[in-house]
Parts: C-alpha cells; structure tokens; sequence
C-alpha cells in the first residue's frame, strides 16, 4: 500500500537514551523556563471561599509582577502576597519558600501554600 506508515520497534538501550535526553533536556526549568521569552499567565479557579483571579508577567523564567483579584472575603490584602512573589523564580520549589512565612487562609480563606502553588503554577 503506498503512503503506509512503517512500525520501527526501540531497542530497550534506545529507549534508555530517549529517557536519558528527555531527563537531563528537556524536563529541566531553564529549558522550560529559564530560557522562554517573556510570558504572561492567568489562573481562574472558584474555590469554597471564592473565585481568586491570578495575572502573573514572567520574564527569564522570574515573576515580574503579579496581581490578584477576587470575589474572596478575606482580611489581609493581597498585594501582601504580590509583593512577596516579585523577583521569585516561576518555580514550584521557591514558590513555596517565598509564601512559606504567610497564612494565606488569612487573605483568601481554606487554601495552604501547596495549594495555592499548584492552582498558579498548573
């Protein structure tokens, strides 16, 4: 049949490298992060407490600026954790250990830190 695709088996050593290439390229952050021109992010999620709103601007894998908005009833005002996320690198890790000193139940309601990270980063 002409135009047929042909199946090509990987040998387990060649798949060992495909593995080994994706490992130390391309599932690294300055490969997916590091080196990515500026970019801009919104992440919308209604939790129990409220809706939050997240705009974040990154630049050379940093976060530039952030803003937040909300329909949340919480006390603190969240340009508490904007300010706190400036400069920090777009990252989960130092994402974490920058809001690790905030309660952000305090600005938002029933949400951690791990939480928060997961819901701006994916």
């Amino acid at each position: 049949v002409s135009g047929a695709s042909q199946i090509y088996t990987l040998s387990e050593f060649q798949w060992k490298e495909v593995a080994d290439l994706s490992q130390k390229k391309y599932r690294n952050w300055d490969w997916n992060f590091g080196r990515s021109p500026e970019f801009n992010v919104q992440k919308v999620r209604r939790f129990p407490f409220g809706q939050i709103d997240v705009r974040i601007n990154v630049k050379d894998g940093v976060i530039e600026s952030v803003k937040i908005y909300g329909d949340f009833l919480g006390h603190g005002d969240p340009g508490e954790i904007e300010s706190t996320l400036v400069n920090v690198k777009y990252e989960k890790n130092n994402i974490l250990r920058a809001l690790n000193n905030l309660d952000l139940t305090f600005y938002f309601g029933e949400i951690d830190t791990m939480q928060f990270a997961d819901f701006i980063l994916n």
